[in-house]
């Protein structure tokens, strides 16, 4: 079967190796031993140099050539790896450099400079993210448009606009979990709710939250994290409130070259302050019938094609009367997993939306 059989007496060739080293090694603490015994005497001196002495060490250095030859790819292999290691310090320094000059120049003028604290890689990828959305429909195109803005190896700027339950959160969303976005800025994924944020000095300090601040002022930190990062950053401000000092914010998040900014506004038009790339601005509207009829029975479990109390015709009429905002037809697919779809829909007419 062309299977070779070696004899029972063969040694195994890895074997060789060590038995040789030890060899070799025994040789030279039996030269140590006799050179130790011939220092006692008078003529040790000169006959540790006589010829035949040395002749006998080179045929024994000789016999053992192979052993020193394998050493010598050892301490080759030892070598490359030091010299990866020094190039590697050297690549840590350099990128280390902009970060001891900014901390530099905020001890000269007198700033807080920031305590040390745990570094971003030790963060779990998403860890301290919302979670995605587990049912998603319509919003695909959006999302694969938003996808290739972020994808790319320079900073992008786009605002999601929509009203109330148009589903811009939940797009915001989907796209930070995605693969692509998990990929490029790893655990540097933020999404920093701004519903309850009044001002500028609000979102910084969700800001230096999300960082891992460890010192005030917030603004400082935030900013100088973020210059001095070698990593690039996409930031989701969800539900923001634009104003005049929101906008000079945008404006210094939008500077940093490594930071990217992802908007959700309630308005029809983005604050000014980042250069928005395309997609520039993203009009969220009501979802399709076909995209809103898979939302709702995906959440409720009634099938669209069920013929239980016409309720394919009663589905449709849930949703026109509701206008197919994702928002609304979660809540009434949510409401429709307890309640019979025409008494649902006579109570959305009695009380005039849901």
């Amino acid at each position: 079967m062309g299977i070779k059989l070696g004899s029972a007496h063969e040694q195994p060739r890895a074997s060789s190796f060590p038995m040789k080293l030890r060899s070799l090694v025994e040789y030279f603490m039996d030269l140590l031993h006799a050179m130790r015994t011939y220092s006692g005497h008078p003529y040790a001196s000169n006959s540790l140099h006589e010829p035949p002495i040395l002749a006998d060490c080179e045929k024994e250095l000789e016999a053992h050539d192979d052993v020193y030859q394998a050493n010598a790819c050892l301490f080759a292999s030892f070598n490359r790896r030091d010299a990866a290691d020094a190039e590697f310090e050297v690549q840590v320094l350099a990128l280390l450099g902009p970060v001891k000059r900014r901390l530099a120049e905020m001890a000269s003028n007198g700033e807080s400079v920031p305590a040390p604290h745990a570094p971003f890689a030790v963060r779990a990828a998403g860890a301290d993210l919302p979670p995605a959305p587990q049912i998603f429909h319509g919003r695909e195109p959006d999302l694969i448009a938003l996808i290739a803005a972020f994808s790319q190896n320079c900073q992008a700027h786009t605002a999601l606009l929509g009203q109330e339950g148009a589903g811009k959160s939940a797009l915001a969303l989907t796209l930070l979990h995605r693969p692509e976005m998990a990929r490029k800025f790893g655990p540097r994924r933020f999404f920093i709710p701004c519903e309850t944020s009044e001002n500028a000095a609000d979102v910084y300090s969700c800001l230096a939250s999300a960082l891992g601040a460890a010192c005030t002022p917030w603004k400082v930190y935030v900013l100088s994290e973020l210059a001095s990062a070698p990593y690039d950053s996409l930031i989701v401000l969800d539900d923001l409130k634009p104003s005049a000092a929101i906008e000079e914010l945008l404006a210094q998040l939008s500077g940093i070259p490594r930071v990217s900014l992802l908007l959700t506004l309630r308005d029809r038009w983005p604050p000014s302050g980042p250069i928005y790339t395309m997609p520039s601005l993203v009009l969220l509207g009501p979802l399709s019938f076909p995209s809103a009829r898979a939302l709702f029975t995906a959440i409720s479990d009634i099938p669209s094609d069920a013929e239980v109390n016409g309720a394919p015709s009663l589905i449709d009429a849930l949703l026109q009367h509701v206008g197919c905002l994702p928002g609304s037809v979660i809540l009434l697919a949510q409401r429709a997993q307890y309640e019979p779809l025409p008494f649902l829909l006579a109570r959305c007419a009695e009380e005039d939306g849901v």
